[in-house]
């Protein structure tokens, strides 16, 4: 019996380790547990322990999936309890961090709703906290939890504290704007609150009523900042601000009392800026202003501009924008001598501070256009100058048409300009001026630079169906009529096509007709002429004129020759060119040389020919008729080459003898006193 038992124990303990292979940890601990009853082994004990730690893994496991299916329904609190009771086995990074994450999400879902029974309550400092509480980085909700909590907390009076999370968070909706903007107020930022309030859409009574109390509050505030002089940069800012929003708040007396306000900050910054010569930021100040012109601003414009070009030559624009009107308003000049003599003097130094300032920049491009732009402005000045001193009338600012533009005066010089076109000498003058002030000024100050690109944008830039205007029709003829000289300089073939209005501006600048012409006779070969003589010959048929006359004859005949030169035309329609070059100009002294030669040459040609075929009757009549010695001296050389021919052929003496007597004879009927008419007759002589 005793062997039989101990046979049943193994067969146990081998089924034990079976299970224990195959991972079956719970039917091996059974199994193990009943055989160490009757074993009592350590090996078997230490097996025991081990199914029993394996068996508490899979439960833990099985817990783990028991909270995935809790996380997923939403049952935070279930899947919580499942995640603690299989970490307490499995004691797993990632399992720690989902109850760290599900702790988090039960401690915002209280803290939300204790934040919304607090703010139900009216406890909205709690409120504010809780809800600062639910915000988690990544979570997409942090920005509108925010919210709530920074509004909470102006309803709460706790005014920094909204305000250091506003300045986080993007507004949106009227209710966080105008909460933002009450905190503002409330912590004393007067302006930035009623900036923050222009963002708000609604139309209320009271609110309009609240933002007109605030604004006078800003008003009084800033005379009392002013007159401490604390920070006058953000005293500026808010004055700026409040002059912009003034007819919004106050009315007219109020408003001119916010622009005086203004005014003064303003000034008081520049001040204090000029004091540590920070010009650029002035200048800046100066721009963004919207202060009236007088003559003492204007004059500090004109400073400013000089300053902060002589540090930085791209702002010498700016500088010539006030520094000539500066200098020539007859208030401002005041001040530079009590005579016209001595202001004058002072102009003209003051100018060639200027002139002096633009050439150190001369070497770039700028420099260089702002010293044309200098002479032109300088001279259309001084024309307005003049035209008001013969008016005697008074002004206290004389413009540049680019200043004009700038604040919407051009229409006052215009008027002048035309009102007094007989004090100008020439036509031609009084369009250029009322040019430059017109629509079109812009353009011809790019045409001076030679920026021909950016002139022509006049063509596309001003409307088609504009206004019909003699300075602007000056301008686009003018325009046209430099770029198509620009596009012959580059042997453009459609330079044509901008000449078509040359004739209507020839009437009034005669002077740019010379131009065109001497361009064309600056050149010799005949591919740069054939434009100008295409350009030339289109303008005379519109504008017959002496010049053009003599100009278009001359450059037909050099065109005409360059291209015969180089066995590009034939002698008859050369000569066919230089006979319509002399109909044009019969004292083109080229053409009538190249007309002679021609004729030279034909006759010469028709001698050739004629003792090519032996036919000594017609060239000796032509020789004998010919006007031309050079054609008698050609007759006779080919004579002496005859002769020099016979006498080295082969023929009979009788029949050499014959031909030297034809030659002797016809020659004779020409001219008997040649020396090769001694030669013949010596050789006949002989015979």
């Amino acid at each position: 019996m005793k062997k039989k038992k101990s046979t049943n124990i193994e067969a146990t303990l081998a089924k034990a380790e079976k299970f224990l292979r195959c991972g079956n940890f719970a039917l091996a601990l059974k199994t193990f547990e009943t055989v160490q009853k009757e074993l009592n082994r350590d090996d078997i004990a230490d097996k025991i322990t081990r199914c029993r730690q394996e068996v508490k893994i899979g439960q833990a496991k099985q817990l783990v999936k028991k909270a995935c299916r809790a996380v997923k329904k939403g049952t935070l609190d279930s899947a919580l309890t499942s995640f603690q009771r299989a970490n307490a086995v499995l004691n797993e990074p990632w399992v720690t961090q989902q109850i760290e994450a599900i702790e988090g999400k039960l401690t915002r879902r209280d803290a939300f709703s204790s934040a919304r029974s607090a703010e139900t309550a009216g406890d909205f400092e709690k409120a504010a906290k809780c809800y600062a509480a639910v915000c988690e980085p990544d979570d997409p909700s942090r920005e509108s939890m925010l919210i709530k909590s920074a509004r909470c907390f102006v309803k709460a009076g706790r005014y920094a504290e909204a305000l250091n999370i506003f300045k986080d968070v993007s507004l949106a909706g009227s209710g966080a704007r105008y909460d933002y903007g009450f905190a503002l107020v409330q912590s004393g930022f007067l302006a930035q609150g009623l900036r923050a309030w222009d963002e708000v859409d609604v139309q209320d009574s009271r609110f309009t009523e609240q933002k007109h109390l605030v604004a006078r509050q800003l008003a009084a505030d800033l005379v009392d900042r002013l007159n401490r002089k604390a920070d006058l940069a953000s005293i500026h800012d808010d004055a700026s601000f409040l002059m912009h929003q003034a007819d919004s708040f106050f009315g007219q007396s109020r408003r001119d009392e916010i622009k005086t306000i203004h005014e003064h900050a303003v000034f008081a910054w520049i001040e204090e800026l000029w004091k540590k010569e920070d010009f650029h930021t002035i200048e800046k100040i100066l721009e963004t202003s919207a202060l009236p012109l007088t003559p003492d601003l204007l004059a500090l414009k004109a400073k400013v501009g000089f300053k902060t070009a002589g540090a930085d030559s791209r702002h010498l624009h700016t500088m010539l924008l006030y520094w000539l009107p500066a200098i020539s308003s007859p208030l401002i000049a005041t001040s530079f001598g009590d005579n016209a003599g001595k202001r004058q003097q002072v102009r003209r130094k003051l100018i060639a501070m200027a002139e002096s300032l633009i050439k150190k920049a001369k070497g770039k491009q700028n420099g260089r256009r702002v010293l044309t732009e200098l002479t032109i402005d300088t001279e259309l000045i001084q024309t307005i100058r003049e035209i008001m001193e013969h008016q005697r009338r008074r002004t206290d600012f004389i413009f540049t048409p680019r200043l004009a533009a700038l604040l919407d005066r051009s229409e006052e010089f215009l008027s002048l300009i035309r009102e007094n076109e007989s004090f100008f000498q020439d036509k031609h003058r009084y369009l250029e001026t009322g040019a430059f002030y017109s629509a079109a000024g812009r353009y011809l100050y790019h045409l001076k630079n030679h920026d021909y690109e950016k002139a022509v944008c006049l063509f596309t830039d001003l409307p088609q169906d504009r206004k019909k205007d003699a300075f602007i029709d000056y301008a686009f003829n003018l325009i046209s009529f430099e770029y198509g000289c620009h596009c012959l300089d580059n042997e453009d073939a459609q330079a044509g096509r901008f000449f078509l209005s040359a004739p209507a501006l020839f009437d009034v600048a005669p002077a740019l007709e010379e131009k065109l012409i001497q361009k064309a006779l600056d050149f010799e070969e005949w591919p740069s002429l054939k434009p100008f003589e295409d350009v030339l010959s289109a303008i005379y048929r519109q504008r017959p004129s002496k010049a053009l006359e003599k100009a278009l004859s001359l450059v037909m005949t050099r065109r005409a020759i360059s291209m015969y030169n180089e066995r590009k035309l034939a002698p008859k329609a050369l000569n066919g060119i230089i006979n319509r070059a002399l109909k044009l100009d019969p004292e083109n002294e080229m053409a009538r040389e190249a007309s002679e030669s021609g004729e030279i040459n034909q006759e010469i040609k028709a001698v050739c020919d004629a003792f090519d075929r032996m036919k000594l009757g017609k060239a000796s009549r032509i020789a004998r008729e010919s006007e031309y010695d050079e054609v008698r001296d050609q007759y006779f050389q080919f004579i002496e080459d005859a002769l020099d021919q016979i006498g080295r052929c082969g023929w009979e003496e009788q029949e050499k003898m014959m031909l030297i007597n034809d030659l002797y004879q016809w020659g004779t009927s020409v001219d008997a006193d040649q020396p090769i008419m001694t030669k013949l007759e010596m050789h006949l002589n002989m015979n």
